[in-house]
């Protein structure tokens, strides 16, 4: 590891546990003489999934002059102190003065046609729980393995709907022939800086990006009272389907099931039921699961990402030691 980068990651570690535990948890390290200024944001949680993704992302911004501005990722790395603690280190960008509706609908447009990974899978670049309002408090209930596991988990979310409530239809949907794009969640302000004197914008911040059947995309942008969704909305090419009605009436039945994956695995089959109070359960001779991805077994491994996040509020500390 190169001097400059223990000298960061102690600085960070030392700011980090100056802090309240009721603080935001972002902050920004302002410039201070011939040190950068950085962005620093950290969390007990996996920070794994939205970094590939934005590492993805500013790979294919550096080469497409169609792209917004990406911030660089300085740093990544994972602390087990008393409490595991994930790290991202980021480029700072100053706060937006400038915000514009169709300009982050420019950004959508390109997010939407980014060719995908290969042997793209479903959520986050790389894998993981999806984020998306489709789910409620918008996380998917598990890891979906594939797009025919999310299938077969919203046509159970409708058949149990139908079971429950006599009135209601049998309805069904199917992704056949629908192809995959990159999705946002959470197209807000918050997360898309313009500089005011150069006109680029950022796009800054991939909690919330990953891979779907493009009506997942649509459904993002639509049926909000949201005026800058709304600005958004008709300033982007959507992908029109004729199962979204059915789409829109699962994410009723799914929130009010309160998101529960309904007796499924990821791959979209049944889990043993149980049968006593002693956690016997019954047979149901269900294929053995794959082996899961093979991930570095340290995070410290890992290269160098390149990219940011916009927190909700800026909270600004001088740089301590100088890097």
């Amino acid at each position: 590891m190169a001097v400059w980068q223990t000298e960061l990651r102690q600085t960070v570690i030392d700011v980090t546990a100056s802090r309240n535990d009721m603080a935001y948890h972002h902050y920004a390290v302002l410039e201070d003489g011939d040190s950068p200024s950085y962005f620093v944001k950290y969390s007990s949680e996996s920070l794994l999934e939205e970094s590939r993704t934005l590492q993805y992302l500013y790979n294919l911004a550096q080469f497409d002059p169609r792209a917004p501005r990406i911030p660089k990722i300085y740093d990544f790395f994972t602390t087990f102190d008393i409490l595991r603690r994930e790290y991202l280190v980021m480029e700072y960008i100053p706060p937006p003065t400038v915000t514009i509706g169709k300009w982050i609908a420019d950004v959508i447009s390109w997010l939407h046609a980014c060719p995908l990974p290969l042997n793209a899978s479903i959520g986050p670049v790389g894998g993981g729980i999806i984020r998306h309002r489709f789910f409620r408090d918008g996380d998917a209930p598990i890891e979906f393995a594939s797009v025919a596991a999310l299938e077969i988990y919203i046509n159970k979310a409708l058949s149990i709907a139908a079971r429950v409530t006599p009135k209601e239809p049998l309805l069904t949907i199917s992704f056949t022939d629908v192809p995959l794009q990159f999705y946002h969640g959470d197209v807000t302000y918050e997360n898309f800086l313009i500089d005011p004197d150069t006109l680029d914008i950022w796009l800054i911040d991939a909690e919330d990006i990953g891979i779907l059947p493009a009506p997942f995309s649509t459904f993002a942008l639509n049926g909000s009272e949201d005026p800058l969704l709304r600005a958004v909305s008709s300033n982007v090419d959507i992908f029109r389907w004729d199962q979204m009605k059915i789409l829109y009436r699962a994410v009723y039945w799914i929130h009010m099931f309160s998101n529960g994956p309904f007796g499924l695995d990821s791959y979209g089959r049944e889990t043993p039921k149980k049968i006593d109070d002693n956690v016997s359960y019954q047979d149901w001779k269900l294929e053995p699961l794959p082996p899961p991805p093979t991930l570095p077994s340290k995070y410290d491994d890992l290269q160098i990402l390149e990219v940011p996040v916009l927190p909700r509020r800026w909270d600004t500390w001088k740089f301590l030691p100088s890097v």
